[in-house]
C-alpha cells in the first residue's frame, strides 16, 4: 500500500477518536450535573458556563 495513504488513514482514525472522546466527556458532564450526581459548587452545569 501507499505509505501516504496509511498516514492519512492513521490521522483520520486519531481525529475520530479525539472527537468521540470530547463528545463523551461533554455528554457525561451534562448528564451528571443535570441529574444532580455532582454538586454544582464542584462542577457547574454546561448551561451555566
Amino acid at each position: 500500500m501507499n505509505p501516504k495513504l496509511l498516514v492519512h488513514k492513521e490521522r483520520v482514525a486519531i481525529s475520530g477518536v479525539s472527537t468521540i472522546s470530547i463528545a463523551l466527556i461533554l455528554i457525561i458532564w451534562t448528564v451528571s450535573t443535570n441529574l444532580k450526581w455532582v454538586d454544582p459548587i464542584f462542577l457547574p452545569t454546561p448551561q451555566s458556563v
